[in-house]
């Protein structure tokens, strides 16, 4: 008999191949930050996906809920979204 794991709905970081092309299609394969100047980082160098409702709060891996970010403006907004605490502590 084989185990079969179970399917759970919890949310997941995990970004499926389709999902990942169009949202770097959408964004233009670059850093959608914004700074309080207005202007945009569009930054091509170390590029993440950023749930903008991260999934630690009941964020979906949606196209919606998804943009590129900087590895440097990803750390900023989990700090900025989660806390320095939460941070540390995911780390």
């Amino acid at each position: 008999m084989k185990c079969r794991s179970q399917r759970t709905d919890a949310p997941t970081r995990a970004i499926p191949d389709a999902i990942r092309q169009q949202v770097l299609a959408r964004d233009g394969a670059a850093c959608t930050f914004v700074g309080a100047d207005g202007k945009r980082c569009g930054s091509t160098w170390r590029l993440e996906f950023d749930h903008v409702i991260p999934v630690a709060l009941g964020g979906e891996t949606s196209v919606e809920n998804l943009r590129v970010l900087c590895r440097a403006h990803n750390q900023f907004e989990a700090e900025r979204v989660l806390g320095s605490e939460y941070q540390r502590a995911a780390t």
